[in-house]
């Protein structure tokens, strides 16, 4: 097991992380208690080519209002430009070891949700932690799981 917030240098493609993960509404919480009770539907699919992370989300909870971000970005936190969202305009990732990972949404320069990611050793699941702010300004904790999907 790595320790948390370590960079491993050692050259290893982060390839545990890559392919479609689909959220697991029975072990995701949000601090606020407001976790959607008839459960959410969020895919994200990550691609890894060894330096760069490539993130694709689908939040169709709403039907009538589905919500998506797309993105690319070097692993090395680097600041790198986003567009098509109205809530951020900066991401950063930064790769922590071949388990872990670190994604800032930012806009002008204030970070807007702050989230660590962990692939379980087996690859089959995968867990974010983080805070975000909310347009109203208000900050939450969430802890969501995804299983990994064919």
């Amino acid at each position: 097991m790595n320790a948390p917030f370590v960079r491993d240098d050692s050259g290893a493609k982060p390839s545990l992380f890559g392919g479609r993960w689909e959220l697991d509404n029975r072990r995701s919480s949000w601090s606020n208690g407001q976790f959607p009770t008839t459960g959410m539907k969020l895919e994200i699919e990550l691609g890894f080519d060894g330096t760069t992370l490539t993130y694709r989300s689908v939040n169709d909870t709403d039907p009538a209002a589905p919500k998506g971000l797309i993105f690319e970005a070097p692993m090395d936190g680097t600041p790198c430009a986003l567009t098509g969202s109205d809530r951020y305009d900066t991401v950063r990732v930064r790769l922590i070891s071949t388990t872990e990972f670190e994604i800032l949404h930012l806009k002008q320069d204030d970070v807007i949700v702050a989230a660590y990611w962990r692939v379980s050793e087996s690859g089959n699941a995968l867990m974010r932690w983080g805070v975000g702010k909310s347009p109203a300004g208000l900050s939450k904790a969430y802890e969501e799981y995804f299983t990994r999907r064919p």
